[in-house]
């Protein structure tokens, strides 16, 4: 599985806008990715996954895959971006 970790603020409207397309592409996958979200200050929380990303804005979207190598995507992204990160975080 893959595990896709949104930080974000939820009064920002582009915030709110990814973090709708997050969830209906974490519900398409079938239980393939899974999707967090978390708060800006949150990011400490998930360890060594964050250690050697930057959060500097929200939305940022961190795409963890299986052998913890991660990716991030940052701003206004919609299902098709995402789904390409996940694609290419797969291989």
């Amino acid at each position: 599985k893959l595990v896709a970790i949104l930080f974000w603020n939820p009064k920002g409207a582009v915030d709110r806008a990814v973090h709708g397309e997050l969830q209906a592409l974490g519900h398409a996958s079938g239980g393939k990715v899974v999707v967090l979200a978390a708060g800006a200050s949150q990011v400490g929380s998930f360890g060594s996954f964050t250690r050697a990303v930057q959060v500097y804005q929200t939305p940022t979207i961190l795409i963890v895959n299986t052998r913890g190598q991660g990716r991030t995507l940052t701003g206004l992204t919609d299902a098709f971006s995402i789904e390409q990160a996940i694609g290419e975080a797969k291989n």
